[in-house]
């Protein structure tokens, strides 16, 4: 199943960055909406490279080894690889918000044009990075206890 994931992730990335390249070079796609995709698009991106590494790294040696060599020798990099791995994820999902709220904003009023993009890319990369921190600060908190494991993956044991 790891490997199969991988090879998706992989055909996502593929797909991806054609797409995100021509929403950057071609100036007719130099608009709000364009961007609010492609950085939605580049969201996807490091969410499919970060999962890759954690599962070509860190899930594959837990597959194929019996004493997670990987995972004991770079406690730290599991963790960091996981917890930009959630971070790129919940940003897909603030990006979702952002699209759907961008097009709540042009159909209630078709005639008030945006004038920044600030906003949007404050919840898009922003908010996320503040639950993430969270997160990270109390499993942190949480790792002088036994029975948390020297990696923060759930199916990976330290």
């Amino acid at each position: 199943m790891t490997i199969f994931s991988i090879v998706l992730h992989s055909l996502s990335v593929v797909v991806l960055v054609p797409a995100i390249v021509i929403f950057s070079v071609y100036k007719q796609l130099q608009v709000h909406r364009i961007s609010l995709h492609k950085n939605f698009c580049v969201a996807m991106v490091l969410y499919d490279i970060s999962v890759i590494l954690v599962d070509s790294v860190f899930i594959l040696d837990h597959v194929n080894e019996e004493k997670n060599i990987r995972v004991n020798q770079n406690p730290n990099l599991c963790k960091v690889l996981y917890t930009l791995s959630r971070y790129f994820r919940l940003c897909q999902y603030a990006w979702m918000f952002c699209e759907g709220f961008y097009l709540h904003k042009l159909i209630a009023s078709a005639f008030a044009e945006q004038k920044s993009l600030l906003i949007f890319y404050i919840v898009g990369w922003g908010c996320p990075a503040i639950f993430v921190s969270i997160s990270a600060i109390l499993r942190a908190v949480r790792a002088g206890h036994p029975e948390d494991s020297s990696c923060w993956m759930d199916n990976v044991e330290g």
